[in-house]
C-alpha cells in the first residue's frame, strides 16, 4: 500500500532519498521516527539538521521500542552533531524532565495537547501547558535541578 500526502508518495525513505531532500532546500530539515543508533548516523551523513527519537506513539506494533530505551544512546552517538528531540508518552510535567536528563534537547508533546483543544480549544491548551510547566518546575526542585 503506497499512502499519499498532496500527491507524493509517503513512506519510509532511502539514504540517497533523505540526502536528496535535505540538499533541495536551505531550510532546517527534521526526521521523526529514530529508533537506532545506526539510524541516527545515517541522518548525520545526510546533512539532517534534527531528529525526533520516536515511535509515532507505538500504536501500530506493541513491541516497538519506546524512545526512552533507546534516546541515551543515541544522544551519546550524535548529540554533538545534530539536534536530538524526543516524543512519546509524554502526560506529566516530570517525564519531560525525564527525557531532557537522558539528554535530549527537546520534548515534543502531542496527545495531551489534543485533549486540551478538544476539552478547552485555546484555553484548554494553556491549561495543558501551564500544568506541564508546574509539575516540570516542581519535579525539577524535587530533585535539584536547576
Amino acid at each position: 500500500i503506497t499512502m499519499k500526502l498532496f500527491g507524493q508518495p509517503v513512506g519510509p525513505k532511502s539514504f540517497e532519498e533523505i540526502k536528496e531532500l535535505v540538499a533541495s532546500t536551505k531550510l532546517p530539515f527534521m526526521i521523526k521516527g529514530i529508533l537506532s543508533v545506526d539510524e541516527a548516523k545515517l541522518c548525520v551523513e545526510a546533512g539532517v539538521d534534527t531528529i525526533v527519537v520516536s515511535n509515532h506513539g507505538g500504536r501500530v506494533l506493541n513491541e516497538t521500542l519506546a524512545p526512552c530505551d533507546v534516546i541515551e544512546d543515541i544522544v551519546k552517538a550524535v548529540g554533538d552533531k545534530i539536534n536530538v528531540l524526543v516524543d512519546g508518552s509524554v502526560r506529566e510535567g516530570v517525564d519531560i524532565l525525564k527525557y531532557m536528563a537522558l539528554g535530549a534537547k527537546g520534548v515534543l508533546i502531542g496527545r495531551p495537547l489534543t485533549w486540551g483543544s478538544i476539552g478547552g480549544r485555546q484555553e484548554g491548551v494553556k491549561t495543558i501547558f501551564d500544568t506541564l510547566k508546574g509539575q516540570l518546575t516542581q519535579a525539577m526542585i524535587l530533585t535539584g535541578v536547576k
